[in-house]
């Protein structure tokens, strides 16, 4: 019951921010106030009319769920920016594997080792159809951010580089991963995806009042390449119900 609630959660997130982005037609019609939406500072005047491959803009959501005092589930918070501790979940498990194995015999419990294959398909997934073997990259603002052990987890975990906004360059609508060999192709328009792991507004610092130091100068551009579309991710149709507008 959980899970199928979750999916149909995040499935409804996913076709809200679409509608936000394009005809707004739950604003017009008054189910959400405009202002709430139009005057909100995360609100992106800059993405407007562009559509996200497989109309899926919240590719990963942590949702905060409880249990009232008549035992039933609540919703705290749908955190669908960028969710953290997934990281703690994974240690912790092979930590308690690895202290008392026993405690987990006769005990239905979900294995985990497998988050981050599943999420570095997803990534795979809103790359380019085109291309095969997508590079995917994780883009952390650095080692003084407060969950920096998260992405260095999560990077493990899918095996993919961590990088900061100064290791990406963008040339000629192309995205590059600097290494210790010369620069790497890297990104969507040419066959890759980017994980970012920040709750900062913006992604390029030429739209930003601001330049930061885990921004990707560009990056913005780069988004706005055409992409084939579908009305759902490969990776999301095999858990959940198609998402009908």
């Amino acid at each position: 019951m959980l899970e199928a609630g979750v999916v149909q959660r995040v499935c409804a997130l996913n076709l809200f921010l679409h509608d936000l982005y394009h005809g707004q037609k739950i604003l017009q019609d008054g189910v959400v106030p405009a202002g709430l939406v139009l005057g909100n500072p995360n609100d992106r005047p800059q993405m407007r009319e562009f559509s996200v491959r497989f109309r899926t803009s919240v590719h990963i959501c942590g949702i905060d769920i409880v249990r009232d005092e008549q035992g039933i589930f609540r919703v705290l918070e749908d955190k669908a920016r960028t969710p953290s501790g997934v990281s703690y979940v994974i240690e912790n498990r092979h930590a308690m594997q690895r202290a008392r194995p026993d405690l987990m015999q006769g005990i239905a419990l979900r294995p985990v080792d497998g988050y981050g294959i599943k999420l570095l398909e997803a990534l795979c997934d809103i790359a380019p159809q085109e291309v095969d073997g997508p590079q995917v990259v994780l883009l952390s603002p650095g080692i003084y951010n407060s969950a920096y052990f998260e992405h260095v987890v999560l990077a493990r975990e899918m095996g993919v580089p961590l990088v900061e906004g100064a290791k990406l360059v963008v040339e000629n609508e192309r995205v590059f991963m600097r290494t210790t060999r010369g620069l790497f192709l890297n990104t969507r328009c040419i066959g890759g995806s980017t994980i970012r792991c920040s709750t900062r507004p913006c992604f390029d610092p030429s739209s930003c009042s601001a330049c930061l130091v885990w921004s990707v100068p560009g990056g913005r551009g780069i988004s706005r390449l055409p992409m084939p579309s579908a009305p759902v991710s490969p990776t999301i149709r095999r858990s959940m119900p198609p998402c009908r507008a």
